[in-house]
């Protein structure tokens, strides 16, 4: 069987052992030099890495606005709030007044059936009356809807907190997304030419097929590892979406908020978070609650005035009347109502009192998170990373002195990658619990931060 000879003898023909000429085998040093420059191609680390921006890119604070300004829920708690201000405004008025008109002793049998003016007792009636409520009442039904207002419009700020936070968290998520597709997509070009490389020193001789085989699951492992990024970005992209509306599939850009610098360093502030002041409006609404069921025993009275028109040369009468309910057992209906509206007074200042306990811990919760994100970074930073691309140099060296294998290499490059993609993985936990911790209170409360602290 005639010996086949290399492409550049013959194109036409697979690569294997030349021996038309020497000079035509390469040595063992050139494949080395090629793997070894494969595996060290210069890559972008992931920390750096800024994404492009495209048509339908978008910025932090630009998403944080149009998410707010384009919220369908806020728009609805608007309109909530307007129906309360509209009920407020008349909380302070009297019923309205009662006219009533009628026919008095008209007779329906004899000879002056049906006729109003054959009998002195007929008499037909108009009559108006009006129901006095006293000030003490009205001043509780004007307080209550106050606290009603208050209690709206601090759910909306509750609202825009949850708002702002929920598109923070979906720009980081799309944004550490794009980062690593970035990544990915720069070790798998490197991993394809170790492959070539790999294909090409076997065919020379000087590797083995276990050797490509090797070299080909490196990038079948990025593969893999970029169709789980992929669907997580696609995930992100989706919630993103939702919550800025307008933007199909919107790329994150620029514009980058200071996770890694700051984070609000104590508790001051808790009780100005929203959802507090929303609940001491539920208590200032019990409150005017307990005075209306106070007031009951002291209820609303009725006058009322008539004139009555009787036929012939009859009189007609003029009549005037109070109406006043007599609460005779209070011990049963009103005392009751008042013990009702106590006992949700206190249901109200102890449920602050755990709201305000529970905002303390989560944020005490996240900062050590947060801190120990940082601490994470600090160590990959100056210590695992530094470390990992000393082996794979190391490793590299030796690979070339011929003293250990493709293998040793490749399991010191991909330590290497996946240190770096862990640095990812952190970066972007720190930067969620950045997000849960800037948006506890919405943007542009004066009580945000107190006080900042500095990474150092």
């Amino acid at each position: 069987m005639a010996d086949h000879v290399c492409a550049r003898c013959k194109p036409e023909l697979p690569r294997t052992h030349c021996k038309a000429s020497v000079g035509h085998r390469p040595s063992w040093k050139l494949w080395q030099t090629a793997v070894a420059f494969t595996l060290l191609a210069p890559w972008q680390t992931p920390a750096s890495a800024e994404p492009g921006a495209s048509t339908n890119s978008i910025e932090f604070a630009q998403a944080l606005q149009i998410a707010v300004e384009n919220s369908p829920q806020l728009q609805a708690q608007g309109h909530s709030i307007r129906a309360v201000q509209a009920m407020r405004q008349s909380a302070g008025e009297w019923p309205d007044p009662v006219l009533r008109a009628g026919v008095d002793n008209l007779p329906v049998s004899g000879n002056d059936r049906g006729r109003l003016t054959a009998d002195t007792m007929t008499m037909r009636r108009i009559a108006i009356s009006q129901e006095i409520t006293g000030s003490e009442k009205l001043d509780a039904r004007r307080r209550r809807l106050d606290g009603e207002i208050q209690r709206e419009h601090q759910n909306r700020r509750v609202q825009i907190a949850a708002l702002q936070r929920e598109t923070a968290l979906a720009w980081i998520d799309t944004f550490f997304s794009d980062q690593q597709r970035r990544v990915l997509a720069t070790q798998r070009a490197e991993a394809t030419l170790a492959v070539d490389a790999a294909i090409a020193a076997y065919r020379a001789g000087r590797n083995t097929q276990a050797d490509v085989a090797l070299a080909q699951s490196a990038v079948a492992t990025i593969d893999d590892r970029a169709i789980q990024v992929d669907r997580q970005g696609q995930v992100a992209q989706a919630q993103l979406a939702r919550w800025i509306g307008r933007m199909a599939n919107p790329e994150t850009r620029g514009g980058l908020p200071a996770w890694a610098t700051s984070v609000p360093a104590d508790d001051q502030g808790v009780e100005l978070h929203p959802a507090v002041l929303a609940l001491d409006a539920q208590i200032a609404t019990a409150l005017a609650d307990r005075d209306l069921a106070s007031a009951a025993k002291r209820p609303d009275w009725t006058w009322e005035i008539s004139l009555g028109q009787r036929g012939g040369d009859k009189a007609n009468l003029f009549s005037i009347a109070v109406s006043i309910p007599l609460p005779v057992a209070t011990s049963r209906r009103q005392d009751l109502d008042i013990a009702a509206r106590v006992a949700q007074i206190d249901q109200w200042v102890a449920q602050r009192a755990e709201l305000i306990r529970s905002h303390i811990a989560e944020r005490q919760t996240l900062r050590a998170e947060w801190s120990s994100h940082r601490d994470r970074l600090r160590l990959l930073d100056n210590r695992l990373l530094p470390l990992a691309r000393e082996r794979t140099t190391a490793t590299l060296n030796s690979y070339r002195s011929g003293t250990v294998s493709l293998v040793s290499v490749v399991d010191a490059r991909r330590n290497e990658i996946d240190i770096a993609m862990q640095r990812l993985d952190i970066e972007r936990e720190q930067a969620r619990t950045w997000a849960q911790l800037r948006y506890l209170l919405p943007d542009g409360s004066a009580s945000q931060y107190t006080n900042t602290e500095r990474a150092k």
